[in-house]
C-alpha cells in the first residue's frame, strides 16, 4: 500500500513537472515567432518550401527502409498486431520530423532568429513539421480503416486558423497594443493577454490535430515588429526569463519517460541503427538543399 501511494505521488509530481514544461516551451516558440524576421521568410519562401521539402522526402525514404528491416520483430505492441502498412508509414514519418523546439531553443540562444540562415532553418522545419503532422493524420487513418477524413479535418481547421489569425487576429493585437501604449510606456497588462493569447492559440491548433506549439509559434508570427524599448522590456523580457528557468524541465520531463534499462542487446542495436538514419537523412536531405539558399 505504501509503496502504491509512493507511486501515485510520483506520477503526480511528474505530471505538475510536464505540464509546467509545455507551457515553458509553448512560451518560447512564441518569442521565437515573434522575433523572427517575416520580411526575410516572404523572402526567401522558395528557399524554405525547397528545404523543407528536401529535409523530409530524405528521412522519410531512408525511414521506411529502416521499417521494413524492423518490422519483424515488432509486428505487435502490447499484444495487438500492427499491419506493416502501418508501421512502415509511422516509422517513416517520426524520421521525417524535425525537433522544432530544440532548433529554435538553439537559434534563439545564439541570436539568429533574425539572420537568413537562422530563418531558412525555422520557416522549413516549421513547414515540415507541419506536413509530418498531416503524415500523421495519414497514417492513423490507415491504421484505423478510416477515409481521409482526418486528414481533411485537420487541413480544413488549420487553413481556417491562419485565415482568423492574419485578418481578425493579427488587426485587433495592432490596435491593443496602440491603445494599450502610452507616451512611449506599455501597460502590463499586455504581458498576460499575449502569454494567454499564445496559450489559447497552441489549444486551438491542438484541436485541430497539430502540436500546440505551432499555435504558440504562429501567434509570435503575427505580433507587431516595431518593437519599442517599453514593449520589449514590459512583455518579451519577462517571458525570456520564465523560459530560462522553465525550459530544461522540459528535457527533465521528457527524459523520466524513457527507460533505457529494458533495452536488451539486439535492441541497442536497432536503436543505434534508428540514430544514424535519423541523423544522416536529416543532414544530408538538408544541407545539400541548404548550401545555395544560405549562401546567395
Amino acid at each position: 500500500m505504501l509503496s502504491t501511494a509512493r507511486a501515485s505521488r510520483t506520477s503526480d509530481v511528474r505530471a505538475r513537472i510536464s505540464s509546467s514544461a509545455w507551457e515553458a516551451l509553448k512560451t518560447i516558440m512564441f518569442l521565437i515567432g515573434w522575433q523572427m524576421s517575416a520580411a526575410e521568410i516572404r523572402r526567401s519562401r522558395n528557399a524554405v518550401i525547397g528545404l523543407s521539402l528536401s529535409s523530409i522526402t530524405l528521412p522519410f525514404v531512408t525511414g521506411v527502409l529502416l521499417a521494413i528491416w524492423l518490422f519483424h520483430d515488432h509486428a505487435r505492441v502490447n499484444g495487438h498486431h500492427v499491419s506493416e502498412l502501418s508501421f512502415v508509414l509511422f516509422v517513416g514519418t517520426a524520421m521525417a520530423i524535425t525537433a522544432f523546439p530544440v532548433l529554435a531553443r538553439i537559434i534563439l540562444e545564439h541570436r539568429l532568429q533574425m539572420t537568413k540562415a537562422g530563418t531558412l532553418a525555422l520557416g522549413s522545419a516549421a513547414i515540415g513539421d507541419v506536413l509530418a503532422w498531416c503524415m500523421l493524420a495519414v497514417v492513423s487513418a490507415v491504421a484505423a480503416s478510416d477515409g481521409p477524413g482526418t486528414l481533411l479535418r485537420i487541413v480544413g481547421y488549420s487553413a481556417l486558423y491562419v485565415v482568423v489569425l492574419a485578418f481578425v487576429v493579427r488587426p485587433l493585437i495592432k490596435l491593443l497594443v496602440s491603445r494599450a501604449t502610452r507616451n512611449g510606456d506599455v501597460s502590463p497588462l499586455l504581458l498576460g493577454l499575449f502569454a494567454s493569447g499564445a496559450f489559447l492559440a497552441g489549444y486551438v491548433t491542438n484541436q485541430t490535430g497539430l502540436d500546440a506549439i505551432f499555435g504558440a509559434f504562429s501567434f509570435g508570427l503575427i505580433m507587431p515588429r516595431e518593437v519599442g524599448r517599453s514593449l520589449e522590456v514590459r512583455v518579451r523580457v519577462p517571458m525570456e526569463h520564465v523560459t530560462t528557468l522553465l525550459l530544461p524541465v522540459f528535457f527533465v520531463s521528457t527524459g523520466l519517460t524513457v527507460d533505457i534499462t529494458k533495452l536488451g542487446g539486439s535492441d541497442v542495436v536497432e536503436m543505434l541503427a534508428i540514430c544514424v538514419i535519423a541523423s544522416l537523412g536529416k543532414l544530408v536531405g538538408r544541407t545539400g538543399a541548404a548550401v545555395g539558399p544560405v549562401l546567395a
